[in-house]
């Protein structure tokens, strides 16, 4: 098999935050950053922040919806999300801006059971629920596919966990799972460098997904800001 691509890096004492209890809350100075791999069995949208003036400008990951093996239509997930959305404004009694990314295949995947493309039925299903939920309907913005996008997402990761600036509340199971178990791809008869860096397909791929389109789509436009207003906070768990 493959080997654990972030088992060397991610570490529960520098990386984790709070306990099953009491998790990371984002500030009410930035926006909060959904991540998607959405999918017709499995399902990732993971919420997280970026907190430009604290120490190591950290991203954190402080809330999840996760689902695996699952069929879930879109009708049902999408007010799953909303609901989220909705319980972060109600917790901090503040209208968060949300910001939506996924993967440019969401844009322009046909699906032919639905006559529709992901983001198309995502958009649409959040406009008929935005009244009921007392939010912005979801805007999807696209996270760059290139040649080597993959390997670049797990690079960014690696990076911001060596450097303390990716923190994850232990509230986010799955993508703490997800920090222990992918592995990558096994290297065949000639050794290939790069394969260290390419997920193996599993269970655990999809949290990754949607947490790296949000670090990937911040990473090549940094023009993309994620201030509201700048001040130092405290992100103390």
């Amino acid at each position: 098999a493959g080997n654990a691509i972030f088992g060397p890096y991610f570490n529960n004492a520098l990386h984790l935050k709070g306990d099953a209890k009491k998790g990371l809350v984002p500030s009410k100075k930035y926006p909060i950053i959904c991540g998607w791999d959405p999918g017709s069995v499995n399902n990732a949208i993971v919420f997280m922040q970026n907190i430009p003036n604290a120490p190591n400008s950290p991203w954190i990951i402080f809330d999840e919806l996760v689902t695996i093996n699952k069929k879930l239509p879109y009708t049902t997930l999408i007010p799953l999300v909303m609901r989220k959305m909705k319980y972060w404004n109600r917790m901090l009694d503040f209208n968060f801006k949300y910001i939506h990314v996924s993967d440019n295949s969401a844009f322009n995947q046909y699906r032919a059971k639905t006559g529709s493309y992901d983001v198309r039925d995502i958009e649409q299903i959040s406009r008929d629920k935005a009244e009921h939920f007392e939010l912005e309907p979801i805007k999807m913005r696209a996270a760059p596919k290139f040649n080597g996008s993959v390997e670049s997402r797990v690079r960014i990761t690696i990076a911001k966990l060596q450097t303390e600036s990716l923190l994850l509340s232990a509230q986010c199971t799955s993508v703490k799972k997800m920090f222990r178990n992918l592995i990558s791809e096994k290297q065949g008869r000639t050794y290939d460098p790069n394969l260290a860096y390419k997920p193996k397909r599993s269970v655990y791929v999809h949290a990754f997904d949607a947490m790296s389109y949000v670090l990937l789509y911040y990473d090549v436009t940094p023009t993309v800001t994620t201030h509201q207003k700048s001040e130092i906070i405290d992100i103390g768990a």
